[in-house]
């Protein structure tokens, strides 16, 4: 073979392996670069899941929470409500009881005023057949008794 295309072909050798050394140079940065942006992802994963589990525990405990909270409400609800039925049981009776109150009261003035009455036309009758004694009380002792008798 000749000299010449030896040598030519030694220089195209040379340039082809010169551009697989760039490319590989090339290649190994980039491979490093996504080796790099791998752990970086990696970590961002770990610090994911961990406060994946961290938000999941929270869950957990605000449900725990939650729970106990609702629990303790209704106990109060139903407090409430056994005591808004014996406030609404004592009002009834009390009702009653005032309605008796008045019927008692209603009764009780139609008594006085039929005793006083019929003790007014005693006294009349007894003072048109006796003569009235001097009144031992005072002048004060009778304006009291009067007005006590006009209340009832």
């Amino acid at each position: 073979m000749n000299p010449i295309i030896i040598i030519l072909l030694d220089v195209l050798m040379l340039v082809l392996l010169m551009g697989t050394i760039v490319s590989a140079w090339r290649l190994q940065s980039r491979f490093k670069v996504l080796k790099d942006v791998h752990k970086d992802f990696e970590k961002l994963m770990l610090q994911f899941d961990e406060s994946t589990r961290r938000a999941d525990q929270g869950i957990k405990t605000l449900h725990r929470t939650a729970e106990q909270a609702g629990s303790v409400l209704q106990t109060q609800i139903d407090r409430a409500q056994s005591l808004y039925d014996d406030l609404s049981t004592m009002a009834g009776a009390a009702e009653n009881v005032a309605r008796r109150l008045d019927q008692a009261s209603a009764s009780l003035s139609q008594q006085r005023s039929s005793s006083a009455q019929s003790a007014a036309v005693s006294r009349a009758e007894s003072a048109a057949a006796e003569p009235i004694p001097p009144d031992p009380r005072s002048r004060a002792e009778r304006e009291l008794l009067q007005a006590l008798n006009k209340k009832e």
